[in-house]
């Protein structure tokens, strides 16, 4: 891959990104709530928005999504090839997740995955937003779609590869893949919960205490 102490520096710099913790930072200065103490204790999007509101909920879904674009566009500054970019990307999106400023407890990675996803494969991205969108919309279940937009992204990059008439690009099909177990993993609890009728629908008008998402 050629990686030398630039490379080095940009990966770990990507992580640092990716651990800025906008869903706490956002509810704590200016509500004066630790977001981790509320609801389902999750510090993402859907948490915030549920238990603040809508307008700083968008604020640190922005945030996030941000996180991952800005990553993979350092990345590119530096002129760093695929691999540098995937790792750069997977490493904010695992910086969210396990972010060093709150004791490597963090959000669930989505948004800063797609944020990353946009930045690689744009088409991709796109295909992942529509069947997140779609299956929201029937199930008005976020982590539902998290989840199986994330299975099928392997799917829907070789697919696109195969409409293009390109080459599959490995790097990018690894950050697929690699991003799909990890958003499997991180909402293993839900998956629970959908299997037992449980999990907590998503209501467009903010509630407190709403469940996990």
């Amino acid at each position: 891959m050629g990686f030398g102490p630039s490379e080095i520096i940009l990966v770990l710099g990507s992580y640092l990104i990716g651990a800025i913790p906008f869903a706490y930072i956002v509810t704590k200065l200016f509500m004066g709530i630790d977001i981790r103490t509320v609801g389902s204790k999750n510090v993402g999007f859907s948490n915030v928005y549920r238990i603040v509101g809508p307008g700083p909920g968008v604020l640190v879904l922005i945030g996030d999504i941000g996180k991952g674009a800005l990553a993979v566009w350092l990345a590119r500054r530096m002129g760093g090839a695929d691999w540098v970019l995937v790792l750069a990307g997977l490493l904010a999106v695992v910086g969210h997740s396990w972010t060093v400023f709150l004791s490597f407890k963090g959000g669930k990675g989505v948004a800063t995955a797609c944020g990353v996803l946009f930045s690689l494969m744009p088409v991709e991205g796109l295909v992942a937003v529509g069947i997140f969108v779609t299956l929201v919309a029937l199930s008005r279940m976020i982590s539902l779609g998290s989840m199986v937009a994330a299975a099928t992204l392997p799917f829907v990059h070789i697919f696109a590869s195969l409409m293009r008439g390109t080459p599959i690009s490995t790097a990018f099909l690894a950050f697929c893949v690699i991003t799909a177990a990890l958003v499997l993993v991180r909402h293993r609890a839900n998956f629970t919960r959908i299997l037992s009728g449980t999990e907590t629908k998503f209501e467009f008008k903010p509630e407190r205490g709403g469940g996990e998402s």
